[in-house]
């Protein structure tokens, strides 16, 4: 049980608080009418909280506010309140002396740097907001209902409805279905018609695959909107892209072949059985579908059977593909070793594949690179190779001689004209402060990584260029340099494509502005886990 304390041992707690008793001590727990010896006013703390605080003189703490002092503060921000003090946090009806609107700010909000919303941007009223819809196409078909609800407009260029709100209109944006933001249904089943496409299922979204009946073939398909909106396909049989297994094991038995195990596709090796001469053998489709012939046993036996190719005639063909033989022929599936007449590189075609089409130098058609030729081709755009040649499109470990720093270019960057990151005169300067952000897109249903930072020319920020396409920032981190963001952005996009297994979700034409990928689907992940790896990421030393 606590002991109760007299008057001169409560006196004396609240006199160490800078507090003088105007009454006798009427228990722990009960307001004390004391004066302030710091501000001379009258307060009533409880000993209670004096004890727990060591302050009791709500003024002085500024936990309370003298009116006369808050109208001052008003004041002072050019609004001259109509009405009372409220208290503190409560709206409090002012004039702006500016502007000569009505306004309700609360004292804390005008202390802490805000004012009137109107002359801050941050509130607009309903004839400036009809103005700013109508600059951006947008004829309202309601009351304005605030700035950051849904206004129902018609887009004055399309002539559709949409509900854009007027803060994300005066940020830039415009009409979504003009932007090809948001889809409307009824449009997206014209786009189809007009593809040849007949939609069998009501609009499922831009980027999910939509089934449909093709009006040239009748066969079920199932494309994506916004690949058929770019131009970007349409049926996949009718387009020669796709084959049925029914219309591929019917090729098969034409051409004596019978199917022995189901066709996975036009480039994968299909076990069959020859009807002719009873071999098991692995033909693609698309050589049976090219007139290569069919079961090559069978081929080769009819080679032998009847006059084999003279010398001549072989050596003919090859020149023809300048190629010069440096060897007698001996078998059309046999490598022939030759030296390609345009670099001069000894090669080893085969007759079969020349006679196919296929091409004889690997080096002259861009599928092979000799790697002393990609070192020097490194070496002459200012890198110095830190390892052996990975591959065309892999980093390539280096070392750059203007700037000394280490960094992995792709060699089939390099060879189209790229640099060093650091030292190349547009883009961002590594260098430099940079930052990270993480936007989201309520319409594409996506979200975002990205880097930004100081610009070495054209001072294009990449934040507000998304913010003008409808994108939305949920956070960004600064960064000493903005190399330091970029190491924490490649590991995030790891993260996302190697654990998470989340792949690309938008595509180029839903995202004309660039950056599309660095996207990931955002009903498979949410915002706050991104930002808890990137706070994480960005601890780690490097």
């Amino acid at each position: 049980m606590t002991k109760k304390l007299s008057f001169s041992e409560a006196a004396k707690i609240m006199r160490a608080a800078k507090l003088e008793p105007l009454e006798d001590y009427c228990g722990n727990n009960k307001p004390w009418k004391c004066k302030c010896m710091k501000c001379d006013r009258v307060v009533s703390p409880r000993l209670s909280s004096v004890k727990r605080k060591s302050n009791g003189c709500g003024y002085c703490s500024g936990n309370r506010v003298d009116a006369n002092d808050a109208i001052k503060i008003m004041k002072a921000a050019n609004l001259k309140p109509l009405e009372d003090f409220p208290g503190s946090n409560n709206s409090w009806k002012c004039k702006c002396m500016k502007c000569g609107r009505n306004v309700s700010p609360s004292y804390t909000s005008v202390k802490g740097g805000g004012g009137c919303g109107y002359c801050s941007g941050n509130r607009v009223d309903a004839s400036d907001a009809i103005k700013i819809m109508m600059k951006a196409s947008l004829k309202p078909l309601e009351p304005f209902p605030g700035s950051k609800t849904a206004w129902k407009c018609k887009c004055m260029k399309c002539g559709q409805v949409s509900s854009p709100c007027c803060s994300d209109v005066k940020r830039g944006t415009g009409c979504g279905i003009c932007a090809g933001v948001i889809v409307i249904p009824e449009l997206a089943v014209k786009v189809m018609m007009k593809a040849n496409l007949k939609p069998l299922e009501p609009y499922p979204g831009g980027s999910t695959s939509w089934k449909c009946k093709c009006l040239k073939c009748g066969k079920e398909v199932s494309p994506k909107y916004h690949n058929i909106k770019s131009g970007d396909g349409g049926c996949k049989y009718c387009g020669g892209n796709y084959v049925s297994a029914k219309e591929a094991e019917k090729l098969m038995l034409v051409n004596k072949l019978k199917p022995l195990v189901p066709y996975v596709n036009t480039d994968t090796p299909w076990k069959c059985l020859c009807l002719v001469c009873n071999s098991i053998v692995k033909p693609r489709h698309h050589s049976i579908k090219g007139g290569q012939g069919g079961c090559p046993i069978c081929a080769n036996k009819k080679m032998s059977d009847s006059q084999k190719l003279s010398q001549e005639e072989a050596i003919s063909v090859m020149k023809n593909a300048q190629l010069t033989p440096l060897e007698d022929y001996k078998k059309s599936d046999k490598p022939w070793k030759c030296r390609c007449d345009k670099c001069l590189k000894v090669v080893y075609p085969r007759y079969s594949g020349i006679q196919s089409g296929q091409g004889g130098c690997l080096s002259c058609a861009g599928k092979m690179v000799d790697p002393k030729e990609a070192d020097s081709v490194m070496r002459a755009s200012g890198f110095i190779p830190l390892m052996d040649y990975p591959g065309s499109n892999k980093p390539w470990k280096c070392k750059c001689k203007k700037c000394g720093r280490v960094v992995s270019p792709h060699y089939t960057t390099v060879k189209g004209g790229g640099g060093c990151r650091y030292c190349t005169e547009l883009g961002i300067d590594y260098t430099g402060p940079g930052f990270i952000y993480l936007m989201t897109h309520p319409y594409l249903e996506s979200h975002k990584i990205g880097i930004g930072g100081s610009k070495r020319t054209r001072n294009r920020d990449r934040v507000k260029d998304h913010q003008k396409s409808g994108w939305k920032l949920y956070q960004r981190k600064d960064f000493k340099t903005a190399d330091e963001a970029f190491q924490v952005e490649q590991s995030i996009l790891d993260w996302f494509r190697l654990d998470k297994k989340l792949g690309v979700y938008l595509s180029e034409f839903e995202m004309p502005q660039g950056g599309y990928s660095e996207t990931v689907d955002a009903s498979e992940i949410d915002l706050p886990t991104i930002w808890e790896k990137v706070e994480e990421l960005s601890r780690v030393k490097r």
